[in-house]
């Protein structure tokens, strides 16, 4: 409704439930009839400066720009929520506007406070909010003429001056020279837009010759009378300081990042870093050679053959919370088929301190793999050779040994193959003997070449089962005659077993398996001299 319609009883029962305090147009403190603040909760007592000092940081425009929208809009209820402290506490509060000026009950602006429910409210950082009760605030209105008309507020704490040393003169007269004429356009289109804001923020001088960074809302109110435009005033100069601080620590921040970029691209690996999720945010100029088309790879899953990914995920997850910094390393096949890239990363600071990054390595290490396969693998028959299969036997003996059967398998009567066929065909027969034995095998079995005609099994059995099932599929998977060119050749095999005993080393194991397949064919040659005697 319009300011003229507001009743006294209306007034009444509006601040009802409320604490209340009167403004001017320029924000200065005027008395609270004592009809209305008795149906108030109080009378707040702070003028303009103390009150935006004491509104949370964030909320302090707001609160300006609710004040100006008063002075536009007489008669209009205009609320905000805002968060505002008292004594050592944050609340959060209701603020009400109500332009009466010009009435005859009140002729003030009427401003009404109410705590409402709200979230606990965390304190503003000190660097943010400052210190409340050396937070440096002033109003000033100035005259059509441009000259100040009144200030209200810390003047004195700010520049050194007594409000009569100001009032009177331009603000210009109070700024360095430099900023002189940039001020006076501020003014002159201030004034040619009615009810237009106007903000600044350059430095002022003090009476003492030093200066103050300041930073001024001017609002030309639209209205008759002698000081037309009201301005808020505020300290800003630890703002300044540490926004120039923040600058210089990003200017910093980026000659180090390009000092590492420069560093990264001397090193001979692919170096990057990726987010928890692999997406990668920084490569060097390795990564592009080791990675062709690389523009398009935005995460680590891409260079990763699908079926790998679990890997690389768990991966990711792993180091994204350990408590501490880690490093894990993982070959992962390439999504091209082909390669397999070794990936190393590295998680870098704190699982508190928010989303962690990583910082790895990248290299192809198909070429590796492949002399690995060759070292381990012997070459006649793909199988593993000895030095593959120790390293399988460690490994069993490290975990549970209890479950490990070692069967040690020799051909019996080679010898006449090489003899009577020929070293080739003895290598055919070789190939031969070691996919028939590999057929009597379970797929979590192993299966090597020994030496010349002899292999070494390594099976996983449960419980206390027996080796004989073993030493039977294996007599069994040899099969029939191998045909040969010029003739054909039966293959028997003498084959020995044994079990894990404390202490025992790959080796000893494998002595172990040797000596029982050696007592089987004394067994098994004592056998064919009876029957030949019997004969």
């Amino acid at each position: 409704m319009a300011a003229a319609l507001w009743s006294r009883e209306e007034l009444r029962e509006l601040v009802r439930g409320q604490f209340v305090l009167m403004r001017d147009a320029s924000a200065a403190n005027l008395p609270v009839p004592t009809w209305l603040a008795d149906a108030s909760l109080g009378v707040i007592d702070t003028d303009s400066a103390d009150s935006i000092a004491a509104t949370y940081p964030a909320d302090r425009p707001l609160l300006i720009d609710l004040f100006g929208r008063s002075l536009e809009q007489p008669g209009e209820l205009l609320s905000a929520r805002l968060r505002m402290k008292a004594g050592d506490h944050w609340l959060h509060t209701e603020i009400t506007w109500l332009n009466l000026l010009g009435t005859d009950d009140l002729d003030g602006i009427v401003c009404l406070v109410r705590p409402v429910d709200g979230p606990p409210i965390t304190p503003p950082e000190e660097a943010d909010a400052g210190d409340h009760d050396a937070t440096h605030w002033m109003v000033m209105t100035l005259a059509d003429s441009g000259l100040i008309a009144s200030v209200e507020g810390r003047l004195r704490d700010m520049l050194g001056y007594e409000p009569d040393e100001v009032v009177g003169h331009r603000p210009t007269e109070f700024l360095p020279v430099e900023s002189a004429s940039d001020s006076v356009k501020l003014w002159l289109e201030l004034r040619t837009r009615p009810g237009n804001v106007n903000t600044s923020r350059r430095p002022w001088l003090r009476k003492d010759g030093t200066s103050i960074w300041l930073e001024a809302s001017y609002l030309n109110r639209e209205q008759e009378g002698d000081a037309p435009v009201t301005a808020v005033v505020w300290d800003i100069t630890e703002r300044m300081a540490q926004e120039q601080a923040l600058r210089q620590r990003e200017a910093e921040v980026r000659a180090l990042a390009e000092d590492f970029r420069l560093l990264a691209d001397e090193v001979p690996a692919a170096v990057f870093r990726c987010t928890a999720d692999g997406t990668v945010e920084f490569h060097n100029a390795r990564w592009a050679e080791l990675l062709p088309g690389s523009d398009g790879i935005t995460r680590l899953h891409d260079l990763v053959a699908a079926s790998d990914w679990p890997v690389l995920t768990d991966m990711l997850w792993r180091l994204a919370v350990a408590p501490r910094t880690e490093q894990r390393t993982a070959e992962l096949r390439g999504s091209d088929g082909t390669s397999t890239w070794r990936l190393s990363l590295r998680s870098m600071g704190e699982v508190q301190a928010g989303p962690r990054s990583f910082v790895g390595s990248l290299s192809e290490v198909s070429d590796t793999l492949k002399l690995r396969r060759e070292a381990r693998q012997d070459p006649l028959t793909g199988l593993l050779n000895r030095q593959g299969l120790t390293e399988q036997l460690q490994q069993a003996l490290s975990g549970d040994p209890s479950r490990t059967v070692v069967l040690f398998i020799d051909l019996d009567e080679f010898k006449a193959v090489n003899d009577t066929f020929g070293h080739d065909t003895g290598d055919t027969v070789l190939r031969e003997v070691a996919r028939r034995l590999a057929t009597g095998l379970r797929p979590d079995d192993m299966l090597a070449r020994y030496g010349g005609d002899e292999f070494v099994a390594m099976c996983t059995v449960s419980g206390t089962a027996n080796a004989d099932a073993i030493r039977e599929r294996l007599i069994l998977a040899l099969g029939g005659p191998i045909e040969l060119e010029d003739g054909r050749w039966q293959p028997r095999a003498s084959i020995g077993a044994a079990r894990p005993e404390p202490g025992d080393t790959p080796a000893s194991l494998v002595r172990r398996a040797d000596l029982a397949m050696f007592e089987v064919k004394r067994a098994l040659s004592s056998s064919y001299q009876d029957t030949e005697s019997n004969c």
